[in-house]
């Protein structure tokens, strides 16, 4: 059976979903009264099975990551769903570099009607529907992973290219900033050369003056005798 967009407002595809959030109400409903939340089942649910790795993402019916994943071991420690034993099975705390969580033997049995109870609410949620009717239901929720798994790609690559258009921006600013550096710099190392040269001017005048005081006065020249009229031979 395939779903199309015109089909959202038939009879049965509303009360399909109508029967999804309501189950998804009681579901809530059934896990709060265990202090428990439909994320901390998920990962309480894989440690009783042994599924869940500490440090690694685990991929259920929601994706829970590392950070995650030890913000709900930490709760659960705390409520006592779960204990923490080391690489030899010894008892241990969280602490643990290697400690890995376990459902207690005290648990098991707790554990185990509230995944009997889900189930029970499970059957009770569909019972109503016919053969058909629950196949348009597997078929709708079929094509909602569909749609959330291409909006999932689709995100992953506007980050990816985000990421690189971030990059090349980061590029240029840093050459702009490179290319006006580069005239202050000459005019400074210009500035730096006058300097350098007036100083050396500085020292060589100094160092003259220095000398012309060690001698001491240069002597007089003697005073040029002038010539008189006088003294010039007669012509007869």
């Amino acid at each position: 059976m395939t779903l199309h967009r015109s089909d959202a407002g038939e009879p049965t595809i509303v009360a399909l979903v109508e029967a999804m959030k309501a189950w998804q109400r009681a579901l809530d409903t059934t896990l709060s009264t265990s202090g428990l939340t439909y994320v901390k089942w998920i990962l309480l649910r894989a440690v009783a099975r042994g599924d869940y790795v500490r440090h690694q993402p685990y991929l259920g019916a929601i994706l829970i990551d590392v950070e995650m994943g030890e913000h709900l071991l930490a709760e659960l420690h705390r409520d006592r769903w779960i204990g923490f034993v080391d690489g030899a099975g010894m008892t241990c705390g969280p602490a643990l570099p290697e400690a890995q969580p376990v459902v207690p033997e005290a648990e098991r049995a707790r554990v185990q009607r509230i995944a009997q109870s889900i189930k029970a609410l499970h059957s009770v949620s569909v019972s109503p529907f016919s053969s058909d009717e629950r196949t348009m239901l597997s078929t709708l929720l079929q094509r909602m992973q569909v749609n959330l798994n291409e909006f999932s790609d689709r995100r992953d690559v506007q980050r990816a290219e985000a990421g690189g258009e971030e990059i090349a921006l980061i590029r240029a600013h840093a050459m702009l900033g490179a290319s006006a550096r580069s005239p202050k710099a000459s005019h400074s190392a210009n500035a730096s050369t006058s300097h350098e040269r007036a100083a050396k001017a500085s020292i060589a005048v100094a160092s003259v003056a220095g000398k012309a005081a060690d001698r001491g006065p240069m002597p007089a020249r003697p005073a040029r005798r002038k010539s008189s009229p006088t003294s010039l031979p007669c012509r007869s």
